[in-house]
């Protein structure tokens, strides 16, 4: 019973923390870059599934930043 609020608490100040954190990076993002939601910088537990990508997806996205910097991959 405490453990469980206890967890609450610290959910409720990770979710504080994680807004903060979303109204810094959407601030600062680029003029072409879309703004980010919250699950999305920092995911915490009952938050919803977050979308996955398809493997052709995942393929064109490493291989923009294989093209960004050589070195990586």
């Amino acid at each position: 019973m405490r453990a469980d609020a206890f967890h609450r608490q610290e959910i409720r100040a990770w979710r504080r923390t994680r807004w903060l954190g979303t109204i810094l990076l959407n601030v600062h993002r680029g003029e072409d870059d879309p703004a980010q939601l919250p699950e999305e910088v920092l995911y915490l537990p009952g938050d919803p599934p977050l979308l996955t990508i398809s493997p052709e997806e995942l393929d064109a996205e490493l291989a923009r930043v294989a093209a960004l910097d050589p070195d990586w991959l």
